[in-house]
């Protein structure tokens, strides 16, 4: 059996619990492995159907927000002591979490879930359960 090893773990987050308790997960494997960390968030595009000028400053306001989400986890990676980046990303949460995962060459997705059931999630289509069925790489799923 090959050795399981992480050089690089992807933590999308959204601001949730579930997602706080998947850091705190991902940074402790990154921890005991030795790897990177690429802390990711995915906000919703923009519809350029609103116009000028209101599509900008939707678009001013969304990104900002995203940014502070992003920048309030950096306290915690910090202290983790490992290598990290964050990015904020545009789209589908899913794809855009399975579209990093590839091109950033992710050895593992550690991410939250709301705790709905498994049933309930695939009737929902939860971001998690997409995550489960396109990643690139194998995933954490954290209650």
């Amino acid at each position: 059996m090959d050795e399981i090893r992480y050089r690089k773990i992807l933590l999308p987050v959204d601001g949730s619990e579930a997602s706080r308790r998947a850091v705190d997960h991902g940074l402790a494997l990154a921890r005991t492995a030795g790897a990177k960390v690429l802390l990711v968030h995915v906000r919703a595009r923009v519809s350029e159907l609103l116009g000028e000028p209101y599509y900008q400053r939707v678009l001013d306001h969304a990104c900002e927000e995203a940014e502070k989400l992003v920048a309030s986890y950096r306290p915690v990676l910090e202290a983790a002591g490992v290598g990290f980046e964050a990015r904020v990303l545009e789209g589908d949460p899913a794809q855009a979490v399975c579209t990093a995962a590839a091109v950033e060459g992710a050895d593992l997705i550690a991410m939250g879930t709301r705790g709905v059931s498994d049933f309930e999630g695939l009737l929902l289509g939860s971001v998690s359960h997409k995550v489960l069925q396109k990643a690139p790489c194998p995933v954490l799923v954290v209650r």
